[in-house]
């Protein structure tokens, strides 16, 4: 008995022990699982780049942080260790993958698997800049012209939550994937949608769009920090962001009279049973000071920085409203050669060489006398385009609003981006890859000849192309020309010294807004952008 007792009891011991350690196991397992953080882009429905490598990143924590993890998609697999067991960081990298999906995205670790499904391979952009980028599919008036494209493939856009940080983040707040549907794509990005639905009638591969942009935002709250506190081309941009510091009561009377004109069209909506306006992000965000989301540096660190891990198609930035002033138009082309090289400086530190940038030129607006530091902006615009690698600019003059500052044409921009971008950046055959550039202005006889590149056909007008051509006198004034002929790339100013014994300079479409376009020049449908150049000798 003493031994069938010791037997039994034996047994319970060994039983209990192995329902322990099993439960230690799951129990360990469960905690490595659920110490596992990702960046809120890795989620249901996001889109890779394809023709890459693919780099799936994380943490752990707690007692987990230096367990192994075990990524697999597609029939690819890789392994991670974290870094350190302080940190509890991992880095796994897959083989560049092709244009496809869906796919499932599984993250393993002791035994437990994290799935993320409906993965997709594809082209990934990154929309950046200010109010006409961040502009909504339903404020479009031209989505008729969606109807012309070809069924296409998938599209999903990215969002996230409208905060600023003053350390470049990790993870996006908020983030997450939307699905293209009916009701999802109203609050996209308009100029993104067209540029997606364009792009896929030419290259039918998957597209996932990166929102980034604010409205209202200066070029200095997206750059990183130290080029903001650095870069002398932010000289002007420092100053102006110490005097708020230093003294921060003009911008709490400005602010104080935006919210007082906000509630009182608001208590004049309710008053006439009207919809309330809402309340514009100038207002929400409150004064100009440390703690509002538009401060320098704050959304490069919160929406742009945590990208910069992994390799996108390119970036599509339309800004520059915000430095249409006298003070800051003559500063702006520096201060977006720094955001470009910046920008690609962040990219390459993290193992990424390539970064094309798509430039929306400022459109037109208002009327012609109402402001002449616009061209200034566009011409900086222009000149980081024909000096920067890999930096395409997308004329839009032709589409802008006289009274609006948020022009509606934006699907026939966003195509127009998209048709350079498939001859520059997917070097697509038969696409051309630039619009027509003027690049040197010489005197042939008292002629003035300007010579173009990327004509794909011939330099034409409905009407007068003389009509938005200055010359200019050794005084610095600038006179209209008088005669023009268009010879296929190249434009003649007939008898530039007509009005001045010494013409220094000639430019094109320096105004703010151009009444008509009929008098504009085109080739095969694209705007010759607005040029300002120094005669060679």
């Amino acid at each position: 008995m003493k031994t069938s007792t010791r037997t039994a009891a034996v047994l319970v011991f060994v039983y209990v022990f192995v329902v322990l350690i099993a439960f230690a196991f799951t129990f360990t397992g469960n905690i490595c699982l659920a110490a596992l953080e990702m960046p809120s882009m890795f989620a249901d429905g996001m889109i890779l780049q394809r023709d890459q490598p693919v780099r799936i990143l994380g943490k752990l924590t707690g007692a987990s942080a230096s367990r192994p993890v075990h990524v697999r998609l597609a029939g690819l697999e890789a392994h991670a260790n974290p870094v350190s067991e302080e940190s509890g960081r991992w880095i796994a990298v897959l083989p560049a993958l092709p244009a496809g999906g869906p796919h499932v995205l599984e993250i393993s670790c002791n035994g437990e698997t994290r799935r993320i499904t409906d993965v997709f391979i594809g082209d990934v952009w990154l929309l950046a800049g200010q109010s006409n980028m961040s502009f909504s599919l339903h404020g479009a008036t031209d989505q008729n012209l969606l109807t012309a494209l070809p069924h296409h493939g998938v599209i999903r856009a990215f969002h996230q939550d409208l905060v600023g940080s003053d350390v470049p983040l990790d993870s996006p707040p908020g983030g997450g994937w939307q699905k293209e549907d009916a009701q999802t794509v109203k609050s996209w990005s308009a100029i993104g949608y067209g540029f997606a639905r364009a792009l896929q009638a030419k290259a039918p591969v998957p597209v996932g769009l990166i929102h980034t942009a604010v409205p209202g935002t200066s070029i200095s709250s997206w750059v990183p920090a130290a080029s903001f506190s650095d870069s002398p081309a932010f000289f002007i941009w420092r100053k102006n962001w110490e005097d708020v510091l230093r003294n921060p009561g003009p911008e709490q009377t400005r602010y104080d009279a935006h919210r007082n004109a906000w509630e009182k069209q608001v208590a004049a909506a309710r008053e006439n049973g009207r919809p309330a306006p809402p309340m514009s992000l100038t207002v929400r965000f409150g004064p100009m000071s440390p703690k509002n989301p538009r401060r320098p540096a704050a959304f490069f660190n919160a929406r742009v920085a945590s990208f910069t891990s992994f390799p996108v198609a390119g970036v599509l930035y339309y800004q520059g409203e915000t430095e249409g002033t006298d003070a800051l138009a003559p500063r702006y082309a520096d201060a977006l050669r720094e955001l470009v090289r910046a920008w690609r400086t962040e990219w390459r530190r993290k193992g990424w060489q390539d970064l094309p940038f798509v430039l929306f030129q400022l459109s037109g607006y208002g009327i012609a006398s109402a402001k002449t530091t616009w061209p200034v902006v566009r011409q900086a615009q222009a000149d980081i385009a024909a000096s920067e690698p890999d930096v395409l600019l997308v004329p839009s003059m032709d589409l802008g609003d006289a009274r609006d500052i948020h022009p509606t044409r934006k699907i026939a921009l966003g195509r127009r981006a998209a048709d350079l971008a498939a001859g520059r950046f997917l070097r697509l055959n038969g696409e051309r890859k630039s619009a027509p550039v003027a690049t040197k202005a010489i005197l042939e006889g008292r002629d003035l000849v300007i010579t173009f590149v990327g004509v794909v056909d011939a330099l034409a007008s409905e009407k007068s192309p003389a009509t938005y051509f200055e010359i200019r006198r050794a005084d610095g004034s600038w006179i209209p020309a008088k005669s023009v002929q268009l010879q296929g790339d190249r434009v003649r100013i007939v008898d530039a010294f007509a009005e001045t014994s010494a013409p220094h300079a000639v430019r094109y479409l320096w105004t703010n807004w151009s009444a008509s376009n009929d008098s504009l020049l085109f080739d095969r449908q694209m705007p010759v952008p607005p040029f300002l150049l120094t005669l060679q000798p």
